[in-house]
């Protein structure tokens, strides 16, 4: 038996009989571009959703954060901080964008290890990039109360919450706690759209700062927005980040599904999470705090305190879908190397966590019957390992 058994219970994208009438819709109506019709619905209906007052859906998550990091108004010599377990994409953009880029080390529940960020803050701190990975939430709130030490000047919170669509914590959702929140649609996305992205805020001024790249014509010349950018507001710095309204129009459905999805995949994930704390020589990266309804991806990532032969590990990931965390520490690639960025040492508590990390598959539907089924052949694969 291999995995193609639970295969099926794995699988995020539902597209059904709804979503193909809403793109369908949108092609009769000759909603094939502009960010009017459905892409508007879209906007309207994600700030409903998430109880904030502006959203800018964009062609993905990666311009998104290009948006956000624009808006602060930033300039040469300014550093951004941002862990280097994370998608390459939370920080690139730092990067090209011509700013400082400081690197800081996470903690055994794989978020952003605050007495490390404390170490890191400095006169040049102009924000501060926050990934909710994997479904798990980074505390927020202890990161603003480090941050009232330094209340004197403004260092801005930006949420890559990419994987966390609905995951809330005390009755508010992530990507709303920061100053920008900013999501990913893209395929296995909780919230999909194929490809797509979300720029979320509550502040106007940030909103309409973030329409300057990506987002030409959005908003009106005069906008008062500030002296430099108001002159060229309308060109959308040369760039061109809106979404498909095709794409908007199944974000538009799928947005229907998220709460009955979430209930889903939380009752078994939790199930899954309970069963496997048991198993010997096993052990899971991520407590929840108290507080928090997980959204999103509940993707767990595990260690395994096993001495895996090649064979084996091929064997693992064909029958059980477990294999090593594929996200790359960003500190030691070559593209971030060669850029000017700050903060160069190594992080060895990040690289001792990520050299035993592995990925764990994700069950959005099926029965707990199922899915024990493919606990206990993991049981007893991992217990031959050691006889």
């Amino acid at each position: 038996m291999d995995f193609n058994k639970f295969k099926n219970l794995t699988d995020n994208i539902d597209i059904s009989q709804s979503d193909i009438d809403y793109v369908i819709d949108a092609l009769r109506h000759k909603d094939i571009s502009w960010p009017n019709g459905y892409t508007k619905k879209l906007e309207i209906a994600v700030a409903n959703f998430l109880n904030c007052k502006y959203v800018v859906a964009h062609c993905n998550g990666t311009s998104a954060l290009y948006s956000a990091i624009s808006a602060l108004d930033l300039h040469s010599g300014d550093e951004v901080i941002c862990p280097s377990y994370t998608w390459w994409s939370s920080a690139a953009p730092v990067v090209n964008l011509g700013l400082q880029l400081v690197f800081c080390e996470i903690n055994n529940n794989l978020t952003v290890d605050f007495s490390d960020i404390e170490k890191k803050i400095n006169k040049k701190t102009k924000a501060i990039i926050i990934p909710h990975l994997w479904g798990n939430m980074n505390n927020i709130i202890r990161l603003k109360e480090i941050l009232k030490k330094h209340s004197s000047r403004k260092i801005f919170i930006i949420e890559d919450a990419s994987h966390v669509f609905g995951g809330k914590y005390k009755n508010k959702f992530l990507g709303t706690f920061g100053d920008i929140g900013i999501f990913s649609m893209q395929k296995n996305k909780f919230l999909t759209s194929g490809e797509g992205g979300l720029l979320v805020t509550d502040n106007k001024k940030l909103f309409l700062k973030s329409l300057f790249l990506g987002h030409y014509e959005r908003i009106k010349k005069n906008t008062i927005v500030s002296n430099d950018i108001d002159k060229t507001i309308n060109i959308g710095g040369g760039y061109k980040f809106r979404i498909h309204p095709l794409a908007s129009a199944l974000a538009f459905s799928q947005l229907k599904k998220i709460k009955s999805k979430q209930s889903s995949q939380n009752r078994l994930m939790k199930h899954v999470k309970k069963e496997i704390s048991k198993f010997p020589h096993l052990t899971i990266h991520g407590e929840y705090i108290s507080g928090y309804i997980p959204g999103g991806m509940y993707s767990l990532r595990i260690s395994l305190d096993y001495t895996f032969s090649k064979k084996q590990l091929e064997f693992m990931f064909k029958k059980f879908n477990i294999y090593r965390e594929y996200l790359l520490l960003l500190h030691l690639e070559s593209f971030f190397s060669r850029a000017k960025f700050v903060g160069r040492r190594a992080l060895p508590n990040t690289e001792k966590i990520y050299s035993n990390l592995y990925s764990f598959p994700i069950f959005y539907r099926g029965s707990v019957k199922e899915i024990n089924e493919y606990l206990i052949d993991l049981k007893y694969f991992l217990h031959s390992l050691k006889e």
